[in-house]
């Protein structure tokens, strides 16, 4: 499914840079598209770990518990929305840009990383 979406977003990419005065709007979304994506990836790994299986004869998703502390899944699958409003602001404009790239929303850590140096790059 993401490789799919990542042709999408390289897509949209291709025609911020091509359509004359549409870049901001195309930009805008495959903003909010890198962002979906990264949510979406974050909470399939959430659910390969609690034991989350596809089922072949369906498609449906099954469950088996595994051994992971809840404290320990909480603790690797934060998600930018826990950013205050600054960071968050901060982390799309630096997306909007092109100064993260949205390969950084796949790890909690490293969104939070470059959110970081997004608003200290704009109070400085």
């Amino acid at each position: 499914m993401a490789k799919h979406v990542w042709r999408v977003y390289a897509t949209l990419e291709q025609l911020s840079w091509q359509e004359e005065g549409q870049w901001f709007t195309t930009r805008r979304i495959s903003t909010i598209a890198a962002l979906s994506i990264g949510e979406t990836e974050r909470a399939l790994e959430y659910l390969e770990d609690i034991g989350g299986t596809e089922s072949s004869r369906d498609g449906e998703l099954e469950f088996a518990l595994t051994d992971t502390s809840m404290e320990d899944l909480a603790s690797r699958h934060d998600s930018i929305e826990d950013l205050d409003r600054e960071r968050r602001t901060a982390l799309l404009d630096a997306l909007d840009r092109g100064d993260v790239s949205p390969q950084k929303l796949y790890n909690v850590d490293e969104a939070r990383e470059a959110a970081d140096r997004a608003l200290g790059s704009q109070t400085a």
